[in-house]
């Protein structure tokens, strides 16, 4: 397994080409997290959050308990968008202790699947747009 730097290389080789991007983020959602969000990356990621991004992928019930500002809202909102590009989950719940927590979250995913421009590049448009004209 390639560590460091080697790693590093190996996977913005991977990340160049879209086909191979696509095909390696659908198995590796901290990488999707890392390319489609890049700007949610001001500093290195804590372990826990390599560990998170591995416990979705594939998970049928997933309970995620951490300390305040730890970004599990970020990881959960790239876990969502992540289901929703490659269509792996039909029906999804985003619950909240209240409804404007709720609503700022799915306002977050739906704001990324709209403007997020590598998704886009990517996937196309997957959530409809109500810009000037186009409604």
């Amino acid at each position: 397994m390639l560590k460091g730097t080697a790693r590093k290389e190996a996977i913005k080789k991977v990340m160049a080409k879209k086909e191979t991007r696509i095909a390696y983020c659908e198995h590796d959602l901290f990488v999707f997290g890392l390319y489609y969000f890049p700007n949610a990356f001001g500093c290195k990621s804590a372990p826990f959050h390599k560990e998170w991004a591995k416990a979705f992928v594939g998970m049928e019930h997933l309970l995620i308990i951490a300390f305040r500002e730890s970004a599990k809202s970020f990881w959960l909102m790239v876990y969502f968008v992540h289901c929703i590009v490659y269509k792996t989950r039909r029906n999804m719940f985003y619950i909240c202790y209240d409804k404007p927590t709720a609503n700022e979250r799915l306002f977050d995913i739906a704001n990324a699947l709209q403007t997020n421009k590598e998704l886009i590049d990517d996937f196309g448009h997957l959530f409809p747009t109500f810009a000037k004209g186009n409604t």
